[in-house]
């Protein structure tokens, strides 16, 4: 089956799409993750042997590579749908590790937690320009998949003004990595005691704050030592480390080697394959 090539982002798709056919949209798979949510209307979702009614509220979460189609019952079905394109480690710990495994999973919103959602996905879709690119716009959709995810996987027990709160924080952590923020101060910027802070964040990323802020961190560290023409000191500066020695430390900690190291590996693998 041949892969169906779709734009990274947000999108809305309905059964007026030529992509269906009749009642039914054709068995298809692609090659990053898609998360769908009914809008509107009624049908199944077929995945495998599994076919599985879906009406206003269905969350599919769909792995890559898994060949799956919708079908609809009434007059018209509307999807609000995300393929995610690469995700960084932080954002895939929001995943189910048994997603992988089973090829998809289906939950529900609640009447409310699907209005709440539909109006944080409609300013979503009204921030992203149409058409966008990933080398332009891909740190803004990482930015909204990153609320989006959040507050699907927390809306059955926590508000969306929650979920916002504690995803604010984590993007913040993710888009300034010089700035070495506390539990403390962080749990501030939310209003919730620190105690509480850590439970909500952990719960949602499946790692503690701090862990959080070192993951993205050393992804960042390797994106710029392998990425970018920066040196060693530019990198530890950027990261916020005073000195290239505590930067050394902390990266050899983690990695088992030091940068410079690890630039000239990756470098060496980059040129064995060209030959």
């Amino acid at each position: 089956m041949a892969w169906e090539t779709v734009p990274r982002g947000a999108t809305i798709s309905n059964s007026n799409h030529p992509l269906w056919e009749g009642k039914a949209f054709r068995r298809h798979r692609h090659q990053e993750m898609e998360i769908a949510v009914i809008l509107e209307g009624d049908g199944y979702f077929e995945c495998g042997y599994h076919l599985l009614p879906v009406s206003p509220g269905t969350v599919c979460w769909i792995a890559p590579e898994t060949e799956h189609s919708f079908r609809r019952t009434s007059s018209l079905l509307t999807l609000a749908t995300m393929h995610s394109g690469p995700i960084p480690s932080y954002l895939s710990a929001m995943f189910d590790p048994e997603l992988s495994r089973q090829g998809f999973q289906v939950h529900r919103l609640s009447p409310k937690a699907l209005n709440d959602f539909d109006a944080l996905y409609g300013n979503c879709r009204a921030v992203l320009p149409d058409p966008w690119t990933v080398a332009v716009h891909g740190q803004l959709w990482l930015s909204w998949l990153n609320v989006l995810l959040a507050f699907l996987r927390m809306n059955e027990n926590f508000s969306a003004e929650t979920v916002s709160s504690v995803a604010q924080v984590a993007e913040l952590i993710r888009s300034q990595p010089g700035r070495d923020l506390s539990v403390t101060e962080m749990a501030n910027l939310t209003g919730f005691s620190e105690t509480h802070f850590r439970t909500l964040f952990k719960q949602l990323y499946h790692r503690s704050p701090k862990e959080f802020q070192t993951q993205c961190r050393l992804e960042l560290a390797l994106q710029q030592l392998c990425q970018s023409h920066k040196s060693v000191s530019d990198v530890a500066d950027y990261l916020g480390f005073e000195t290239i020695s505590s930067f050394s430390t902390w990266f050899r900690k983690l990695v088992h080697m030091s940068p410079s190291e690890w630039r000239d590996g990756q470098r060496r693998t980059a040129h064995s394959r060209e030959y």
